[in-house]
């Protein structure tokens, strides 16, 4: 009787909870909307730089907003039976994006000369190798990843700082790096000496990646360490100082020496380990022992149960225990489950809409370490993006990564807003400056 009478306030909760939701985004979406059309019949009278801007950070917030419904819906009834508080993630998830916001805003008042400051970046590109190393022995395990640093209020992952730090530092080698003098070579220099004289920066860099790399493999972060590696091939293929013919090649080579090394793996050890169950469970997910596929079959079933326009808000079935990461890995089956594939669609558009106004700015700014910071942040939003959309469809195995702005969890959603930053600070500080060049132009 208690359980009937607490399933119902639960539920009465819930509802009025959602409705007041639903009024506010509705207020906010209308709103915004209204902003971006009067942005849009002003346009002449904007710089199409700065209209991008407004677009970044609306769809931004809008997303942001989107996830903060989501993960109500998708936790308020684990919540309310475990922790007895059906608001305990929506209350947090909403303190990170306060936090994101106000991170996001220093970030675009920095001064642009902290980003092109390489002392800062040596300290920064170190600073995160120790902290990397630390958290093999003294980080807080999560999901059996010794990943993350116990804040107090929540834990923070540095690897999505990391990933920024990468980005920083390809940017800086391709627009100043490889420009730099080679160092002189002693007279009875052996060929090691001679070669790191003249390739001292390409031979830092490379130690810099196998270093974060190989600290993010060993958490172990399978999922992290795809999407640093994946960002950082694109890159270089972006840059065209590796052909991409033998580019290709290399990475066919290397995909078959993956498939190898898991057969291998499966053949020797078993398919006890974690990493292997995934690649089986996506090979064939309805075919595998119960336990290692169930996530993605329920996946499945909250996908096919929601159809095309959903079961309502508050109304699935695969977030009261059947998912295991209903609010962080699988946030979009649940939203599958109850807003159908309208609402899918409607989620995944708006975020590879972000993808593409990111680039399209890249490719408009002046300097070539605006173009390669820009880029790699896109990279990084797609690969994400893509990895989260192919775990939950078994289009590629999981890999526990998260979808931007929508899934539950202080460290993505911080560094997304902290990538967004960058993104504005740099656009804004080109838009200034060819501003001012025009005007010195039109002077003389």
């Amino acid at each position: 009787m208690t359980f009937i009478l607490n399933e119902i306030t639960l539920k009465v909760k819930l509802n009025s909870f959602l409705n007041k939701l639903t009024v506010f985004f509705n207020v906010l979406w209308y709103n915004s909307l209204g902003i971006l059309v009067l942005r849009s019949i002003q346009m002449k009278k904007l710089e199409q730089s700065q209209l991008l801007e407004i677009f970044i950070f609306a769809i931004a917030m809008i997303l942001s907003v989107i996830g903060i419904m989501s993960v109500y819906t998708a936790g308020s009834y684990v919540a309310s039976i475990v922790i007895q508080d059906p608001f305990y993630y929506v209350k947090r998830q909403a303190m990170f994006l306060a936090l994101g916001l106000v991170i996001c805003v220093a970030t675009m008042t920095i001064k642009y000369r902290f980003f092109t400051n390489v002392t800062l970046l040596k300290r920064f590109a170190g600073g995160i190798m120790i902290i990397l190393i630390g958290l093999l022995f003294f980080g807080t395990p999560v999901n059996g990843a010794k990943g993350w640093l116990n804040l107090g209020l929540f834990n923070f992952q540095p690897l999505e700082i990391a990933k920024l730090i990468l980005i920083w530092m390809t940017a800086f080698y391709f627009a100043e790096g490889r420009y730099l003098p080679e160092l002189p070579i002693p007279e009875q220099a052996n060929k090691g000496m001679a070669f790191w004289c003249q390739h001292h920066q390409e031979v830092t860099l490379g130690l810099v990646y196998s270093g974060i790399l190989l600290t993010v493999l060993l958490q172990p972060d399978t999922g992290g360490f795809a999407i640093m590696l994946g960002t950082l091939i694109l890159i270089w293929l972006s840059s065209g100082i590796v052909p991409w013919k033998k580019a290709l090649k290399w990475l066919g080579i290397g995909f078959a020496a993956l498939i190898s090394f898991v057969v291998l793996l499966a053949n020797t050890i078993g398919t006890s380990d974690y990493r292997v169950l995934r690649i089986l469970v996506f090979l064939n997910p309805f075919n595998s022992s119960a336990d290692a596929s169930r996530q993605i079959r329920n996946s499945f079933y909250a996908l096919a149960r929601g159809g095309i326009t959903g079961v309502g808000l508050g109304n699935s079935v695969q977030k009261t225990g059947y998912l295991a990461e209903f609010h962080t890995d699988f946030i979009l089956s649940i939203i599958g489950e109850e807003l159908g594939i309208f609402g899918v669609i409607f989620v995944t558009v708006l975020l590879f809409i972000l993808v593409y106004l990111i680039f399209k700015r890249s490719l408009t700014v002046k300097r070539v370490f605006d173009k390669f910071v820009l880029l790699g942040i896109a990279i990084l939003f797609m690969i994400q993006i893509s990895l989260n959309i192919a775990g939950v469809t078994s289009m590629a195995p999981l890999t526990g990564v998260t979808l931007p702005f929508i899934s539950y969890g202080g460290s993505s959603l911080i560094a997304s807003f902290i990538s967004i930053g960058i993104v504005l600070k740099i656009s804004m500080y080109d838009r200034k400056n060819n501003r001012e060049s025009i005007t010195y132009d039109e002077t003389n």
